[in-house]
């Protein structure tokens, strides 16, 4: 995978930790993600923070639409072959 994204714990791997690093290799600033999902800047960072788990489906599809990744990956960190 990537190298890791520097002020993440490396031990933390979640979806939060994923949709950071995705985040930050698409070149998008958190309130752009969030318009991109239709969610609030707020949520991304709790998401990205630890505070809050990525449990919903529609959350996890809109996010993973936005990094044009598969909802999978994002969730649970699953590849899905081509």
């Amino acid at each position: 995978m990537w190298p890791p994204v520097r002020g993440l714990d490396p031990e933390r791997d979640d979806a939060g930790v994923r949709l950071r690093t995705l985040r930050l290799r698409r070149g998008l600033s958190q309130v752009a993600l969030a318009d991109l999902a239709c969610m609030s800047p707020g949520f991304v960072s709790m998401i990205e923070n630890g505070q809050r788990t990525l449990s919903r489906a529609s959350h996890v599809i809109a996010l993973a639409d936005a990094l044009r990744v598969s909802p999978l990956y994002l969730a649970d960190g699953r590849v899905v072959p081509a």
